[in-house]
């Protein structure tokens, strides 16, 4: 499991194994409180857009904001959906990432 702080600016990186920006039209990755489909979402990143490709190393580069890190609740977990579409419009079933959101040692942090 993934962890990330409250208050960082911490890059998740990424593998969809023989994906690459050339085959899609576009990849979103959805941060929601719950594994499901219902329900709003955290946080949204975007290829194009926010979400950059490593081409050197295969990976998808998610940067999060101090302001992104904030918006995750506390002590919690969240689930990463990644959402694929090809230029056809086809969009692959992917598997959901369980990420586990902590405090920093820091504190400071009023939300």
């Amino acid at each position: 499991m993934t962890q990330i702080k409250r208050g960082t600016t911490p890059t998740i990186r990424v593998r969809l194994e023989g994906i690459r920006p050339e085959d899609i039209s576009g990849v979103e990755f959805l941060f929601k409180p719950f594994v499901t489909d219902e329900g709003h979402e955290l946080l949204h990143k975007a290829y194009p857009g926010d979400v950059t490709y490593d081409d050197t190393e295969a990976l998808w580069l998610i940067p999060l904001t101090q302001e992104d890190t904030r918006r995750l609740p506390k002590y919690k977990r969240v689930y990463m959906d990644t959402r694929i579409t090809f230029p056809d419009g086809v969009i692959p079933a992917t598997n959901i990432v369980d990420l586990s959101v902590t405090e920093t040692l820091f504190g400071g942090d009023s939300a």
